[in-house]
């Protein structure tokens, strides 16, 4: 794993070589010894009946001492000891199971799946102006994008990643399998690959949910991931996957492999999609001793049923326009590189080409990559990584395959496809070679890229404004990505070579509201004209589909569709001021805001601190502050106010919060048997004391009420206070257990008004008391 962070470049070199030795050391063998339980998995061949199979499978597992403790469609989990599973299962799938079991996976523990993260500001629109993602704001509001991850993560990278670059946090989901836990870290740094992938999606397609499934990085802990993700597809629990973790080819256990590559296609069979990271070691892509040399793909990149993403160096010239070449870097002691090149298990797909100029002899497999997008660190992409010192750069394919997925799910959102793409993508893919921006520079230590397909970047980087009209028959539509306003201006575009003669547009939710006649294309996609304005029914924020309906001349309906959030909720400020000590006249004043859901998050604050008696504010706020930490005056009374607008311009009530800051008994004026001590408890670290009757403590204030500050115990005695000549309350500071810093409202009064405040002592006390003894910290004067 590489990091570099903004300012830090050139530390470049011994974090590569790190996670190669890293890389290294986890392609040691984990075969577990007879007489320790084992955990296998059965995954069904997918050409058999699975209720049958499975039946043939269960009673197998049976009769060899296994008990069943996890059974899906597809897979099979079952315990047993070690060596029965080695007598049953040591030589891969048995006689009386083949046709039946397509793997058998379990008896290696090895964890051998490897991220494929280069921790190198492209910001979201620079990525949306890059790759020419449809609609103003990209939104992939209605999606859901998923991943897999095989370590857990810090959520909290995600939630400061969002706050950091304004973009509201998603729905996020996690969904563990075998037992995986989200939360944990396991020291080498793979934290970094999940916070890459998720920041990564939501810069790309923002207002998608997300989905993170995590699994044990073992071949049975990965079976049992890719079975759960599958079967998640077939529910439609999400739209797209993306994959940032790979083993070579070579490396992976022909069985893991073909259960794997089974549940690939069981999520295309669904409609979804799926995008992996090609790799980052170029044309080498094997990391251990013995294959370091041998060039290699990555699975499941390398899966017909998955679109292969490989890596790119992207750049903005002087005129705004961006350009590509192919990703590869050398370091002293390391290298990187977009994987790409020639499979050795999967037969070359009927669309992708039969033959390449670079072709090895003999390479007649599967190429990879299918397509490839920003992936060197140097473009300077930057995330946030709490476990490596906070905002760094990110790289590699595990780059290039999020932000792939993202503008993807946000074209789906476009297209109005809200369960996914419903086909395979890649046959379209290569039949519309017009859609890419064509990679002609740069190599992977075995290839070079040229016009046309390449195994450096295949087809290209794509370019999703030309690809969203394959993708749907409808009308394209294009909405703001949010809005306060009922009217929503409502832009639409015709997919090539489509005619409607008129258009219906309505808001769909749950009354179906739709206020406009039928249009007229004039009336529609004038250039020169505004864009038509949907009224939305009125009521509650929520997510907003809007579906234009486009009939052609025989009356038939072409649906397309495109996401806004209605937002009519102002934030829900909170406000509060408190001393930063119990003994301190130093205060902080802080605030806050959420904007309820579906709202696109807090825009800036107006926050005002006034002092009463004051005719200037001592403080104003406007931006993004949330305190401020001030020295107060003894006995002034302080208000902050706050108010919040959100995003769309929605603007909250102002909050209010007040302090009276206490008068220290040092500021009253004392006549009689007062005692001063120290005492570093105390407010301003010290208190007076008396037990003689007739002692008084005296001052002016301004106010509409007193609290007295006093000290009880059990020998506290009995004390008066007069507002201004007359008796007001009588406080027995007597208790149980001694207790500093009481406050006792002692007089209130219509006010704001001047008043004079005596404290007499009695010189008597309670019958609980043993003792008179009056202790007085000081006064706090409030305003109302």
């Amino acid at each position: 794993m590489r990091l570099h962070g903004r300012r830090a470049s050139a530390l470049l070199v011994a974090p590569l070589l790190l996670g190669v030795l890293q890389a290294v050391a986890r392609a040691d063998t984990g075969a577990i010894p007879a007489g320790n339980a084992v955990t296998v998995g059965l995954a069904l061949d997918r050409s058999s009946r699975p209720d049958a199979a499975g039946d043939l499978a269960v009673g197998y597992l049976h009769t060899h001492h296994f008990t069943v403790t996890e059974q899906s469609r597809w897979l099979i989990t079952a315990t047993g000891d070690a060596g029965l599973a080695h007598a049953a299962f040591g030589g891969g799938v048995p006689l009386a199971l083949q046709g039946a079991v397509s793997a058998v996976v379990g008896l290696d523990t090895t964890s051998r799946w490897r991220p494929h993260v280069k921790v190198g500001g492209l910001t979201a629109a620079d990525l949306r102006s890059a790759y020419q993602v449809f609609g103003t704001g990209g939104s992939a509001a209605g999606m859901t994008v998923a991943t897999a991850q095989f370590s857990g993560w810090l959520r909290t990278d995600l939630e400061t990643y969002a706050a950091g670059t304004g973009v509201p946090m998603p729905s996020v989901t996690e969904r563990p399998v075998g037992g995986a836990d989200p939360t944990a870290v396991d020291g080498t740094g793979d934290e970094v690959e999940v916070a890459l992938d998720h920041e990564a999606l939501l810069a790309a397609a923002p207002g998608a949910a997300q989905v993170i499934f995590f699994g044990h990085n073992t071949d049975l802990g990965a079976v049992q991931m890719y079975d759960a993700i599958a079967t998640a597809a077939e529910h439609d629990e999400f739209d797209v996957l993306s994959l940032s973790w790979g083993q070579c080819e070579f490396e992976m256990s022909a069985g893991a492999m073909r259960a794997i590559n089974d549940a690939m296609a069981r999520i295309v069979a669904a409609g979804k999609t799926v995008f992996a990271a090609a790799g980052d070691s170029g044309v080498l892509d094997c990391v251990t001793p013995r294959l370091q040399t041998t060039a290699a793909v990555d699975f499941p990149a390398s899966s017909p049923y998955v679109v292969g993403v490989g890596g790119t160096r992207i750049d903005r010239g002087a005129d705004g326009s961006w350009s590509e070449v192919g990703w590869q870097e050398s370091v002293p002691g390391s290298s990187a590189a977009g994987g790409g090149g020639f499979s050795t298990v999967f037969a070359r797909p009927s669309w992708q080409p039969a033959s390449l100029p670079q072709e090895p002899a003999g390479a007649k497999g599967r190429i990879v990559p299918d397509i490839a997008a920003v992936a060197d660190p140097r473009s300077d992409f930057h995330i946030f990584a709490g476990s490596h010192g906070g905002w760094v750069g990110g790289g590699g394919t595990s780059l290039a395959s999020p932000v792939t997925a993202g503008h993807f799910a946000a074209t789906l959102a476009a297209a109005g496809k809200r369960k996914g793409l419903g086909r395979p993508l890649l046959p379209i893919l290569y039949a519309n070679p017009q859609a890419f921006r064509d990679v002609v520079e740069g190599d992977n230590f075995g290839y070079a890229a040229g016009a046309g397909y390449d195994p450096v970047s295949g087809l290209g980087a794509p370019l999703w404004d030309r690809l969203l009209p394959l993708l749907t028959a409808g009308p394209i539509v294009s909405v703001p990505v949010a809005t306060s306003s009922l009217a929503v201006p409502v832009t639409i575009a015709l997919p090539a070579g489509r005619v409607f003669a008129r258009y219906r547009i309505c808001e769909s939710n749950a009354d179906a509201h739709c206020d406009t006649p039928d249009l007229a294309p004039d009336a529609v996609l004038n250039p020169a004209g505004a864009p038509v304005l949907l009224r939305l029914s009125p009521g509650r924020s929520r997510l907003v589909r809007v579906i234009v309906v486009g009939f052609d001349a025989a009356g038939l309906e072409f649906p397309g569709a495109a996401y806004t959030i209605y937002d009519a909720t102002p934030p829900v400020v909170s406000a509060a001021v408190r001393l930063t000590s119990a003994n301190a006249t130093v205060a902080r004043f802080s605030w806050g805001a959420q904007d309820p859901p579906p709202g696109v998050g807090v825009a800036r604050y107006e926050a005002v601190v006034t002092r009463y008696g004051s005719v200037q504010p001592l403080r104003s706020f406007s931006g993004a502050s949330t305190s401020w930490t001030a020295t107060l005056i003894p006995g002034a009374i302080y208000t902050l106010q706050v108010r919040a607008s959100d995003k769309v311009g929605n603007v909250s009530a102002w909050k209010s919060a007040q302090i009276a800051v206490p008068l220290d008994q040092t500021q009253l004026n004392l006549a009689g048997d007062w005692v001063s001590r120290r005492a570093p408890a105390a407010y301003q670290g010290s208190v007076v004391s008396s037990s003689t009757g007739g002692t008084t403590a005296t001052i002016a204030v301004r106010g509409s009420s007193v609290d007295l500050m006093v000290d009880t115990g059990p020998t506290g005695g009995l004390v008066d206070v007069f507002v201004s000549g007359a008796f007001s309350a009588r406080v027995d500071t007597y208790s149980g257990v001694p207790r500093r810093q009481l406050l006792v409202r002692v007089a209130s009064w219509p006010g704001p008004a001047p008043r004079v405040i005596v404290v007499r002592v009695v010189g008597e006390h309670s019958r609980s008391s043993s003792g008179s003894v009056v202790t007085v910290d000081g006064l706090r004067v409030n305003w109302r």
